[in-house]
């Protein structure tokens, strides 16, 4: 280097962040389309496997608890904080 400043010229917008915003609203219907199923399949499970409405409680709430916990840390590894981007 010889001591004169570089002007870093700005970047062009790509389409890329077209496509992200795609998938991640992608993403996001098809997370909340798993959700609706599983409640509105609850009743054919039920009579399918023989399980009581009590059970059918601990199913969900395994379900929601499973979904919660990986939550955050898929939140995390996409925002790059996980990984000391931030």
């Amino acid at each position: 280097m010889d001591g004169t400043k570089m002007t870093e010229r700005p970047m062009k917008p790509t389409r890329i962040r077209h496509t992200v915003v795609v998938l991640a609203i992608s993403l996001a219907t098809l997370s909340y389309v798993q959700r609706v199923a599983i409640s509105e399949a609850a009743g054919p499970i039920m009579r399918d496997l023989h399980i009581s409405k009590d059970q059918m409680g601990l199913i969900f709430g395994a379900f929601g608890l499973s979904y919660a916990l990986f939550e955050v840390p898929m939140g995390l590894l996409a925002t790059g904080s996980a990984c000391g981007a931030f």
